[in-house]
Formats: structure tokens, sequence, C-alpha cells
């Protein structure tokens, strides 16, 4: 059952999620009946605990349609990205080994390439004001020197999903590896990698009703990958260390569920928002409203209005959301994805995310609207604005 208070407004799912009724049961009958033991034992307290890790392999694996040899567990999203891109980059031998990512990758990725590739070693692919990927520039950066394509499959800031069937089949043609950071995809819309044609797929566990601190890569088959984490060889000698087997099957309880509902969830919610708000302040931008993007994610831009004083508000009146991804520290920055959009630099720290769940209620989205119609004129009335 959820802990939060009834009087609160979660709309911060990008960022996190509450357990689902289904993973906490598993997790506190672990933990109530002390369930427990190293996966790697071979008495019968670790076989027990294999038989748990094996069982959450299989679940992700169907809800990814692949097989379980081809899934591994990492400690998140974050380490799955990590360990996609060094261990790939890592065992590519001989120049040369130049990585092309979209300009909306989050940060994980950003970073971990211009740390292996250098600013010379790595394209970035643009984005059209619509928030789109632009394929155009697709096909020119991506070429024979391209060692691997890294492309999300749902931006974590506007929620467009990008085309990543088509940037495997650019990527394949000329010999490269296409990485999919599915994070912000993974329980809200059907996701099967042999349709999408990628080599590593990755995922996080708290983005989708799990806990914290577990996420999983799929490696297809084949594909050479040097291992980030050494160690005692576990999750197929590729990522070391005493599973997380409590966090695992957290994610595997998720995967069963994602199954069980063909993999996503209704846009209703999110679309009765953006249709209500925007009747009620009709200045207001949604960013990405023209693309195709995941049913839960709305990006909007008050203009005049600053984002962090907007949160505030909002916060008081019991509404919780974000300027952005999460996923980043220190002061507040125009947003990297909406300015690669075309957004200024002022309408950047005048957005702010809203982000459903499925365990939203219309009621959220209605108390929502209202909220936000009153702080944007409160502070439009106000001296606290940008621009």
């Amino acid at each position: 059952m959820s802990t939060k208070s009834p009087a609160v407004i979660y709309l911060d799912n990008n960022a996190t999620t509450e357990l689902s009724h289904d993973v906490a049961g598993v997790v506190m009958d672990m933990v109530l009946h002390n369930i427990y033991g190293n996966p790697s034992s071979s008495h019968e307290m670790g076989t027990k605990i294999r038989t748990v890790v094996d069982a959450a392999r299989y679940g992700v694996a169907q809800s990814l349609g692949c097989s379980s040899e081809e899934v591994l567990f990492t400690s998140g999203g974050t380490e799955a990205n990590n360990l996609a891109l060094r261990g790939v980059y890592d065992a590519h031998t001989g120049p040369p080994n130049e990585i092309v990512v979209s300009a909306a990758e989050h940060s994980s990725v950003i970073n971990t390439v211009e740390a292996l590739a250098g600013e010379e070693g790595h394209r970035i692919i643009p984005l059209l004001p619509t928030g789109e990927l632009d394929l155009e520039w697709a096909e020119r950066l991506i070429t024979e020197d391209t060692t691997l394509v890294s492309v999300m499959l749902a931006n974590n800031e506007t929620g467009v999903i990008f085309p990543v069937k088509e940037i495997v089949k650019l990527a394949h043609k000329r010999g490269a590896l296409v990485h999919c950071d599915a994070v912000q995809a993974y329980g809200k819309i059907s996701i099967n990698v042999t349709e999408l044609g990628v080599d590593l797929l990755t995922l996080s566990g708290h983005k989708a009703h799990a806990l914290p601190g577990v996420g999983a890569i799929f490696i297809r088959k084949g594909v050479q990958v040097r291992p980030c984490i050494t160690g005692g060889g576990q999750e197929f000698a590729l990522r070391s260390g005493t599973e997380n087997y409590i966090g695992i099957a957290s994610l595997g309880t998720v995967a069963n569920e994602i199954t069980r509902r063909n993999g996503g969830m209704e846009s209703g919610l999110r679309d009765a928002f953006e249709m209500g708000i925007s009747k009620r302040i009709p200045d207001i931008v949604i960013n990405g409203r023209e693309a195709l993007r995941v049913p839960n994610t709305s990006s909007v831009t008050f203009k005049g209005v600053h984002a962090m004083s907007m949160l505030t508000a909002l916060s008081e009146r019991g509404v919780l959301a974000s300027a952005g991804s999460a996923c980043s520290s220190g002061p507040t920055k125009p947003s990297r994805v909406l300015l690669a959009s075309g957004c200024s630099v002022d309408d950047s720290l005048s957005t702010i995310r809203f982000s459903f769940s499925r365990m939203s209620k219309l009621m959220d989205a209605a108390r929502a609207i209202e909220a936000c119609v009153s702080c944007a004129e409160t502070l439009r009335q106000g001296t606290d604005s940008v621009g």
C-alpha cells in the first residue's frame, strides 16, 4: 500500500515511482519470512535465492521478447548504460571507433561517451523543433567509422519517442551496433527487442514501480562486451558482485506485470491534464505535443514564470513535479534537450515536467490543473519571472 499522504499529488514519476502492490507484497514476504542467501552458494538457501534470480531474469526476458541468457542485472540504469557503452567501446579492436548519440540522451550516456571518445570521437544527432530526432542528420553522421550508436527509446523530459527501428537500419547497414536506453519507456509502451532490432537495451527498476538500486541490460547473443566490474564472475562474467536478489525479485515482479498488460499504459490522464491546462492558460507551450510520446509525460512551459518558483508554489499546494531531469545535481540550468529543440533559454527555465503513472487518478490531473492556474496567476502578478 502507498505510504504517501493523500493530500499530495505526485506527478514526478519519471524521477521515481512508488512500489506496485505486487512488488510491495513480494518484498515484504522476503523480509518477514527471512528469505535470504547468496545465489552463488551451493546449499539450500543459496539454491532458493538462485531460483528467485532466475525467475526474475525469465520475467524480464519475457517482457522484452528475448531469451533469459541475454538479460543480466545491474545496480540501475546508469550502470547498465555504462556497461553497454564502455563494454562495446572497450571490446572493439582498433580504430576507427566513433560513437554517435542523440542530443537528447540522458547524462549517463552523454557523459560516458564524452569520457570514452572525447570531443573528436563522437557525433551528436540533432533534434527537430518538435523534439523528434533528425533522421536526415542521423544518416549523415552514422558512417563506416561508427562503432556504436546510442539512441534512447523515449526522452525523460518531453516523453518524445525516437525512431529506434530506423536508426538500427542505418547503423547496421554501416556495420555499427545500436544501444537503446529504454529506461523511460519500460512499462509505458510495449518493447520487443527483436522488433526494434537493437543490440543492447537498458532499463531501470525504480522508474517502473520496482525498487531502486536494480536495473537490467539486454545484450544480444554474439555481441562482444568487456565487463566494467570484475570479480567473482556473476551475471555471465559481465557484472561481478553478489546479486541484489530483493531488488531483482522486485524487477521480475514488475516485468510480469508489464507482460500481463502487454507492456503499456493509457494516455487518458496526461491528455486530460494537457487539455484542461491549455484551456485555462492559453499561452502555455506543451513541448513535443506534435510528436509521438509515451503516454505519461507532459513538458509544460509557463512563459514568464521561473520554473523553480513555480515548483515551490505547486509544492505548497501539494502538487509535486520537476524541472527537467531529476538525475542531475547542482543549480538549475537550461535543459539541453529543450535547447536542442530550439527552445529559448528563458522558456527552458520556465518549463515544468509533469509525469503520471498507472497509479495516478483523474482527481490528480484535476487538482494539478487548478494548482497550476493559481500558481501561474500569482507568480505572473509578482516579480519572480524570467525574461
